[in-house]
Order: C-alpha cells, then sequence, then structure tokens
C-alpha cells in the first residue's frame, strides 16, 4: 500500500519528504495523520456521554482546506509562470476560511457543544440505545467522518495541488472565469447565511417577548425570501458551486477537462446531494419542525435556484428532468464547444501556429478538445464545409434560444413550451439527417462509424421523445393556468327565447300563499307559428350583440305552389 500511494514517497523517506520533497506526497501523510487525531479525539466523550463526539470536523471543516493550499503556495516555484494561478487559489480559498470561520464562530461553533443535527444523525443509528455508544455509529464515526469525509476535504481542495504541479502554464482565461465564479459563488454563501441569521434571530427575540408571528414573514417559521425564495438551501448550491469553479482552475492549468482533481467536486456534491446526506437531514428536520413546510417544498426548487413552481403544480416527472438536464447541457455545448466552429475559420492554421492565434471565445481548451475531437472520429468538424457553417449558425441562433426557453419553461411546467419544442425538434431532425449521411457516405465519411454513431445518435432521439412529450396541447395535465396564457374561447350563451304574446316570465311568477319559494321554472319556448306571421316562413339566425347573441327572424316568402309542383321542381 504505502508503494503505490501518493504518499509512498514520504514512508520510503520521511526526513526526505519533510525537508522538501514531493509537496503533494507530503500533505497526503499529514491530512491522514490529521484523521487519526480526530477520530481519537472525538472518543474523549466515550466515558461521560457513552459515545463519541464527532462535532470537531465541523470546526475544522473551513480550516484544512486553507492550510492545504498555503503549504502548496509556499512550496511553489515563485518564478513558474503558473505560480499567479496558484496565488489566486490560495487567495480564494483564504477569503472562503475566513468567512465561513468567522460565520460558524458568532453562531457559537467555537464555544461548546455541538450542531443539532449530529443528533438526527446519530438517531439513524443509534436507535434504542438511547443516544449511547452503538457500534454501528462508532464504525460510521471512524470510517466516514474522521477518515472518508476528511478525505474529500483533502479532495476538493487538490486542483490547488494540480496548479503547484502547471509550472509552465500561465494564468489564462479559463483561471479568469473560474475566479469569477467562485466569487459569485462566495458572494451568495454569503448572503443566504446573513439573510438566514437576520431571519433567525429577529423570530426568536419576537418569541421571547412574546410577539404574535401571525401576518409577519415569521408565521411559518422557516425563511422564504430572499434567496430562500428561490431555493430551499442556496448556501449550499453555493459551497458546492465554488468547488467546482475551483476545479475549473486545474483545468485552466492543462490538466485537461477531466482530470485526476475532478473526484473533489464530485465527492463533495455527494456529500452534500446522495441519499441521507446532509441535504435529506436538512430536510427531514424541516419537515418534523414546520407544519407547512411540505407545501413550501412543492413549490420551491430543493437545491438549485429557480423561481418558484405555481402551487398546485405537479412535480415534474422524471424524463422531464432529463429533458431539462438535455436543455442544460446542449446550451453549454453550443457555446463552449460547437462555437468554435464559426470562429475559427481554418483549424489546420490555427493548430500549425506556435502559439496559436489567441480567440476571444471558446477558452483554448474548448478549442483543443473540438480539435481533439476531429482528429480522433469526427473530420468534419475540421473540414468545416459552407452548409456545414450554416448548420452551426442555426444552432447558435435558433437551436440555443430554445435550449433557453425549454430550459425555463419545463422547468416550471409551462404549457408554451409546445411551440419552441416544435421548432427544436423539426430543425434537428432536418440537419441531423445531412450530417449522418456525410459522416458515412460522403467526402469527409467517419473512420469510426460506431463511435460517431454512439454519441450523435441522442440529437436524434431526444427531438423524437420531445416530439412525443408535447404531443398533446395540455403539456402539464393538472399544473394551473399560465398567466400568459391566452384565455380559452367560449361559447356565445343561448339566446334567451321571446315571450309568448307578451306573458311575463315563469320565473317572475308569484308562489302560491305559504309555499316556500323553489327554483325557478325555465320559459316555456313560444310556439313559431304564435311568432312568424301567417303569410310566410321564416328562419331564425343569431346575430351578435354587446350582451351575447339574439335570434332574428327572417322572414322568408312562402312557396305558393301546390306540394306536387315543388316536389317536381
Amino acid at each position: 500500500w504505502t508503494a503505490h500511494t501518493s504518499g509512498g514517497a514520504c514512508w520510503s523517506d520521511p526526513v526526505g519528504c519533510a525537508a522538501g520533497g514531493d509537496a503533494w506526497a507530503r500533505q497526503v501523510v499529514l491530512s491522514m495523520g490529521l484523521n487519526l487525531a480526530v477520530w481519537l479525539y472525538s472518543l474523549r466523550t466515550l466515558g461521560s456521554l457513552g459515545r463519541s463526539d464527532s462535532s470537531i470536523v465541523d470546526k475544522l471543516w473551513s480550516i484544512t482546506p486553507v492550510l492545504s493550499c498555503w503549504h502548496w503556495l509556499c512550496s511553489a516555484d515563485r518564478s513558474s509562470p503558473g505560480y499567479p494561478r496558484l496565488l489566486l487559489m490560495t487567495a480564494l480559498c483564504t477569503a472562503w476560511g475566513a468567512r465561513l470561520t468567522a460565520n460558524f464562530a458568532r453562531k457559537g461553533g467555537f464555544s461548546g457543544g455541538e450542531d443539532y443535527r449530529w443528533a438526527v444523525l446519530r438517531g439513524w443509528f443509534c436507535a434504542g440505545h438511547d443516544g449511547r455508544a452503538s457500534p454501528r455509529w462508532e464504525l460510521f464515526n471512524l470510517v466516514f467522518i474522521c477518515q472518508a469525509q476528511q478525505l474529500v476535504i483533502l479532495a476538493f481542495t487538490s486542483p490547488a495541488a494540480a496548479a503547484m504541479m502547471a509550472t509552465d502554464v500561465p494564468i489564462n482565461a479559463i483561471d479568469l472565469l473560474a475566479a469569477c465564479g467562485f466569487v459569485a459563488a462566495l458572494v451568495g454563501e454569503t448572503v443566504a447565511d446573513e439573510q438566514m441569521l437576520a431571519f433567525q434571530t429577529e423570530k426568536y427575540r419576537r418569541l421571547r417577548l412574546g410577539l404574535s408571528p401571525h401576518g409577519t414573514p415569521f408565521e411559518h417559521g422557516f425563511i422564504r425570501h430572499g434567496l430562500w425564495s428561490l431555493s430551499r438551501h442556496p448556501n449550499y448550491f453555493c459551497e458546492v458551486s465554488m468547488w467546482w469553479m475551483f476545479y475549473a482552475f486545474s483545468v485552466g492549468a492543462g490538466a485537461g477537462l477531466a482530470n485526476w482533481t475532478l473526484p473533489g467536486p464530485a465527492l463533495l456534491s455527494c456529500l452534500f446531494l446522495a441519499p441521507r446526506a446532509s441535504l435529506d437531514v436538512a430536510e427531514a428536520i424541516s419537515n418534523a419542525k414546520y407544519p407547512g413546510y411540505l407545501r413550501h417544498a412543492a413549490t420551491v426548487s430543493r437545491f438549485v435556484p429557480w423561481p418558484p413552481r405555481r402551487e398546485g403544480t405537479p412535480p415534474l416527472s422524471w424524463g422531464d428532468w432529463m429533458l431539462v438536464g438535455w436543455f442544460a447541457l446542449g446550451l453549454l455545448i453550443t457555446f463552449t464547444v460547437d462555437m468554435e466552429q464559426v470562429m475559427i475559420s481554418d483549424p489546420f492554421t490555427y493548430a500549425s501556429a506556435d502559439p496559436p492565434a489567441p480567440v476571444p471565445w471558446p477558452p483554448a481548451a474548448c478549442v483543443d478538445a473540438i480539435h481533439w475531437w476531429g482528429r480522433t472520429a469526427d473530420k468534419l468538424v475540421l473540414a468545416r464545409p459552407v452548409w456545414f457553417k450554416v448548420g452551426i449558425w442555426l444552432e447558435i441562433v435558433v437551436q440555443a434560444p430554445c435550449y433557453a426557453l425549454l430550459l425555463a419553461g419545463f422547468s416550471r411546467s409551462r404549457r408554451w413550451v409546445r411551440l419552441p419544442s416544435l421548432i427544436y425538434a423539426t430543425v434537428l431532425l432536418t440537419i441531423m439527417p445531412i450530417v449522418m449521411a456525410e459522416q458515412y457516405f460522403g467526402e469527409h465519411a467517419t473512420d469510426s462509424p460506431l463511435l460517431i454513431t454512439a454519441v450523435y445518435a441522442p440529437y436524434a432521439l431526444v427531438p423524437l421523445l420531445l416530439l412525443l412529450r408535447v404531443r398533446s396541447t395540455d403539456v402539464f395535465p393538472g399544473a394551473p393556468a399560465d398567466p400568459s396564457d391566452p384565455p380559452p374561447l367560449q361559447p356565445h350563451p343561448h339566446p334567451k327565447p321571446a315571450a309568448h304574446h307578451g306573458a311575463p316570465d315563469s320565473a317572475s311568477k308569484s308562489a302560491p300563499p305559504g309555499s316556500a319559494p323553489g327554483p325557478a321554472r325555465p320559459a316555456r319556448l313560444p310556439r313559431l307559428k304564435s311568432v312568424i306571421a301567417p303569410q310566410s316562413t321564416a328562419k331564425l339566425h343569431y346575430r351578435s350583440t354587446g350582451r351575447g347573441a339574439e335570434a332574428v327572424a327572417a322572414p322568408v316568402e312562402r312557396d305558393a305552389r301546390s306540394p306536387a309542383r315543388r316536389r317536381a321542381s
């Protein structure tokens, strides 16, 4: 094991590793030693409480990533072109850690005690043990909380180690985009935490004073305004997003779109989103505390901030969620990959230049990815005939707006998605047969038809499934009517027949004395002969009036011929 682990060099030569060997290997060994110390420290309460105390990991969550980044920064070569990237990453991580530590401290996190969610989590393992030591809980504390979870912290910080190793790649546009995304997520998390703290502070102040919460934002007991009106856990979303942005720095450092640091943000996402993970714990607590939380959960997104759904809207099916994911992926691919094929007219000239000419968009890593795909399987993306560029422009001008509309419409169960669905599916089903015919039989036929079919088949299957999904005009049965929908056409009311010889309406006749008033009797239809003059026949026509429609008797002259002559004619 010591020969194959990242810290193998330090295990074989501890003195040399400590004196300035591989900084990543050294950090792995330090982290594993810290994990062991955390577990031993958590056992200190076995005698007094009858169980281990895992709350120590809360205190370390915002500290250990900062220490790791500073360790790698101090171990890096300051004269290398990649040093500014690592310096930027360390500064961002330090800002995140300082803010989160300060927020944890002002809520009493360092003053003793534990977060109330630990008791809920222990209840899943200690049922029947009165909260005392349970073998299952102690095993969970050792394996997951004190070891695996602490290694996840090292994993989502590892892009800084990748930046330390990329000494020859200068800072670039991907790094700037990653920095902007990280800062945006950090600001969002700060705003969400401040809104929650202000809400809870005021709620408990009113409770101490005995003020009624009725008619105030506090009557439900949980926050429903600000960022919390768009997501039930906006702070969790921003936390996960930050470390995905941190991962993007490793892409900018030249490690590739899918590199060895990818498990870091992926495992962090699982730590929040997996079944019985942090999100499920928070949801279970809120459902138990607040009677109206389930109704709130039916309209507000669980994780990703999104405009709330209308009350009474049925939840999306798994098929609709897959379509939403497809639309989001299509929008991303359009502007980060496919757009390159109209931004660079000659990819061969671009590839032969040393260094390549700068392109304002997309980032260099995306350009390299599409060129790699062209050399590997799809010759068409490098040949780029005129008709193919026209197809790319159709994707940018027509498909991309449809992606955005469908993403918003399907996620909010809007019936107007039918029209953009038909446009999107029609355009794609028109283009794809032409593209695939060229791939199989054309001048730029591929050498890997099975791979091309596997990659491009969804571009033909998804439009067909989408047409099947919106085949009915009522795309979302049971959803409330959209305010933007035109009102449905209403039939004209049935005309009220004229009264017979001026007789009063039967509904206005008085009831017999002493009898209870009953429902009004419908008026009797007048006999046609009493309305139409005997010397003529009439046809009833209807014309529109300000109050609806009224019957008009249009006189028609009587045919004076005998029945036999009329039949003969």
